[in-house]
């Protein structure tokens, strides 16, 4: 129309060529906007596309990273559930031989005790 208005509404004193010209022209110029925004289209869903492959790599290496770290917490549970068993039986074992040592301890002077009275019957 902007084409158009300075030919006023009377249309018929329009050169018909040029208005052929303006339209070649218009379309020309659609047909180059639309490569371009195809293009910027076509751009735009590569780099989402890479930016998507870039989100999948980063997840992938973190759930892989979270299973190594979750495979060495259960491996060192294991091992402090080992070593807390381990220390059970120490402690128990450490009662068992405090009581054999105050038993062989106390072993020579019951034994004493009991050969003197043997000996010599108590005193009335």
């Amino acid at each position: 129309r902007n084409g158009l208005a300075k030919y006023g509404t009377d249309y018929s004193k329009v050169d018909k060529s040029h208005l052929q010209q303006e339209v070649n022209r218009l379309e020309e110029s659609l047909s180059l906007e639309r490569v371009a925004l195809t293009q910027t289209r076509d751009e735009l869903l590569n780099e989402q596309q890479r930016q998507v492959t870039n989100d999948e790599m980063l997840v992938s290496t973190t759930l892989a990273v979270l299973n190594r770290t979750n495979e060495a917490l259960a491996l060192e549970q294991a091992k402090r559930a080992s070593l807390e068993e381990k220390i059970a039986r120490l402690e128990k074992l450490l009662v068992e031989a405090e009581k054999e040592i105050q038993r062989l301890s106390l072993d020579p002077i019951r034994k004493a005790q009991s050969e003197l009275q043997t000996v010599s019957p108590p005193l009335t």
